[in-house]
């Protein structure tokens, strides 16, 4: 499957709606169930699972059975066990190979039910609930702004096909926008008069305060260091020059940490909030090291060259193909409130 098919792929495109309200499954739709599933179904997934199963469950067995008689029973004790646990392990891949044969049985079938439900956020996401019931796309997460819906989705799997909206409501995406992004939504009218609000400043005179903090115990463990080398390194045949560098470096770090508190200072003395309007893109970056993988998320206005770090699940808060107003900082580029246009 294309790329360009994922991004065709909308839970609530017109021709989504318009073939699941007929009992039909569209080609995009077919290709995100393959893309989600990550191809375990048909003669390969069968070929998969046998082959799993012959090597973690079927070995062990006719290995105990043809040395029966020439092992002793610490042995075939080992063998059993180690069977045992790989044959557990195994049973994961098995309920996953299950769970994807239903759905695409359904599929195949058109077996789609419709059904009234909600979208509402819900411990850091959005998700879709229908008679009592949690709906899970077919690839991705629901990213639709709040409110009621008419839900056509697979019976047996739960599987989400597409959505028609009926109500939404705003305040729910600005409220979960608000959450996620540590910002009241009181804020939003004083932002809205191109000002920042009584708690946006509280908050960055906070991230002021620990810049200073910072900086000031930066610089007194670096003087630390710049003394105890200044008295002890000639000892050892060093020359003092390096706790001047030593020094010289805390000064760097510390001088960092002052200079966004001198900015900082500049926005709050100005308090003025710019603001950026239109569609937000949502960005990630993954970096890998030994120690493991780690994301980082972001929201950008390209048209105004804007980058925003957020939490992850701000990044979730943010629905798709919308636009909306971002207040930030004129000079630190500090985002202080978002909501939906």
């Amino acid at each position: 499957m294309s790329i360009r098919t994922l991004y065709r792929y909308n839970l609530n495109g017109e021709n989504e709606v318009d073939a699941n309200r007929y009992g039909r499954v569209t080609p995009t739709q077919f290709d995100a169930f393959d893309v989600g599933s990550k191809g375990i179904v048909g003669v390969r997934g069968v070929i998969t699972m046998i082959a799993i199963a012959l090597f973690f469950f079927v070995l062990p067995v006719v290995l105990l059975w043809l040395f029966r008689e020439s092992i002793g029973y610490g042995l075939k004790l080992y063998i059993a066990i180690v069977g045992i646990i790989m044959y557990l392990i195994e049973i994961p891949f098995l309920w996953l190979y299950i769970r994807n044969m239903i759905i695409h049985w359904e599929l195949r079938r058109g077996r789609i039910t419709q059904a009234e439900g909600e979208i509402v956020w819900r411990r850091n996401r959005y998700v879709a609930d229908a008679e009592g019931r949690r709906l899970q796309p077919l690839l991705g997460d629901v990213s639709l702004i709040p409110g009621e819906y008419r839900f056509y989705f697979l019976p047996t799997s739960g599987r989400l096909l597409s959505v028609e909206r009926t109500t939404s409501n705003i305040q729910l995406l600005r409220d979960a926008l608000a959450q996620t992004n540590n910002f009241l939504t009181s804020a939003l009218e004083t932002n809205r008069q191109g000002l920042l609000a009584t708690s946006q400043i509280l908050r960055l005179l906070g991230m002021i305060a620990t810049n200073l903090f910072w900086s000031i115990f930066i610089l007194i463990i670096f003087s630390g260091i710049s003394f105890a080398a200044y008295t002890y390194l000639p000892a050892f045949g060093f020359s003092r020059w390096y706790a001047l560098i030593a020094l010289g470096v805390g000064g760097l770090i510390a001088m960092g940490f002052m200079t966004q508190s001198v900015t900082l200072l500049a926005d709050l003395a100005n308090g003025k909030a710019s603001v950026a309007d239109g569609k937000i893109a949502k960005t990630v970056r993954t970096t890998h090291s030994r120690h493991g993988t780690h994301h980082d998320y972001y929201y950008e206005v390209l048209y105004a060259h804007l980058k925003f770090e957020v939490s992850e699940a701000a990044h979730e808060a943010l629905v798709d193909d919308l636009e909306y107003y971002l207040y930030y900082t004129p000079r630190t580029k500090i985002m202080v409130a978002i909501e939906p246009k």
